[in-house]
């Protein structure tokens, strides 16, 4: 054997050796990269759902994808998904669950109850389909009524599963709903006299407070009704006093235990309306002498609101796929986290709302300031801006 042919048989030799006792090592490092890459796409995944705004079917939960999270959202976690290291997913999960917690859960929750007649015409057409016929029906009345008992399981929900909300508005009906045809008018006015007595039984029990937005002057509105919720308003007048909000700047989280749950209940109101009339309040106290022009601010004009002593709304959400506000709380909701879904208001469970407040969890409010190493820290001096 010549010397050339040694050292190759050395060579072959020693890397077999080498191969032999590092295979173990390399098999490890790359399972470890599989499966970091692997647990990394789920929970992108994961992530991607928590942050989508907009289910896909109103009647199954939705499947979302990635064209429906946020950009930066996405770019993260697929980086995160390209990386190896388990230390980066990690860290990827560490800032996520610090961003999931910045935010709490909404104080007042806001709720455009849209869908109710879609809801009625989809059941009508799947009667059909399977051939029951529902004589006698009428096509919104269902609906509405439908929509109607989903108010209170929906309120039901929020005072058992989220104690940190005290807050409720639900739209019920709007100043420019009279242009809808009276048939459809007076299955809204049953439904809300069936859903206003269950209301006022449940109200009694828990303790809860009721507040009336809007105009019940209102002739066109049945006696009954007007009766009725004026009733309701009274009796929980006497809870709204015992637990006056703003005495002292304690601990939150324990006065929000102590306050009952607030349902705002807006009929015959309107955005617009509303904010004419305060005007016409803040305009005769000036003539009158009572206040000087320049000592009007936005506290002394939301004071003068239907909305007075209730909190702006953190979150509003709308049902049934329509992306507008519809004169709703407009002058309240100028820093509100806007939540639109295609599920219809009759489909609108407790999965979907807290679905809704998963998602608002994940928002970063700055309320107009900018966070970072200056603009946290003076933020946090100078409070909501």
């Amino acid at each position: 054997m010549n010397r050339h042919a040694y050292y190759h048989c050395h060579i072959i030799i020693w890397f077999t050796i080498f191969a032999h006792q590092n295979l173990h090592i390399f098999c490890n490092a790359f399972l470890q990269a599989s499966t970091t890459t692997t647990t990394s796409n789920t929970f992108h995944k994961r992530s991607i759902r928590s942050h989508s705004t907009t289910p896909l079917s109103s009647t199954t939960k939705p499947k979302q994808n990635s064209s429906e999270a946020p950009i930066g959202i996405i770019q993260k976690h697929q980086s995160s998904a390209s990386s190896a290291s388990s230390g980066i997913l990690h860290q990827e999960e560490s800032i996520s669950e610090e961003h999931q917690s910045c935010t709490p859960s909404p104080r007042h929750i806001a709720l455009i109850c849209d869908g109710n007649s879609r809801w009625s015409e989809r059941q009508r057409k799947q009667s059909q389909s399977q051939k029951h016929n529902q004589k006698g029906m009428k096509e919104e009345q269902s609906g509405h009524a439908k929509g109607a008992s989903r108010v209170i399981s929906l309120l039901k929900h929020v005072h058992t599963h989220h104690p940190q909300t005290r807050f409720v508005t639900i739209y019920g009906f709007s100043s420019e709903n009279w242009s809808r045809p009276n048939d459809e008018i007076n299955d809204i006015w049953r439904a809300m006299e069936d859903t206003a007595d269950d209301v006022r039984q449940w109200a009694k029990r828990e303790s809860l407070s009721i507040k009336i937005l809007g105009d019940l002057d209102d002739q066109r509105i049945p006696f009954r009704l007007r009766k009725t919720l004026m009733a309701l308003e009274a009796q929980c007048q006497r809870s709204l006093s015992r637990h006056a909000r703003g005495k002292s700047d304690g601990d939150r989280l324990e006065q929000q235990q102590q306050e009952p749950l607030t349902i705002c209940i807006a009929i015959n109101y309107g955005g617009r309306n509303d904010i004419v009339n305060a005007s016409k309040k803040l305009a005769q106290m000036i003539a009158r002498g009572e206040i000087q022009a320049d000592q009007v601010d936005g506290d002394m004009f939301g004071s003068l609101l239907s909305t007075a002593g209730v909190p702006d709304p953190d979150l509003v959400i709308r049902t049934g796929g329509e992306k507008r506000l519809s004169n709703f709380l407009i002058w309240n909701i100028a820093y509100a986290e806007l939540y639109f879904t295609d599920v219809l208001w009759p489909d609108f469970d407790g999965d979907e709302l807290d679905l809704a407040l998963e998602w608002f969890q994940g928002r970063d409010r700055r309320f107009g300031g900018r966070y970072g190493e200056e603009g946290e820290n003076e933020n946090k001096n100078k409070g909501t801006l």
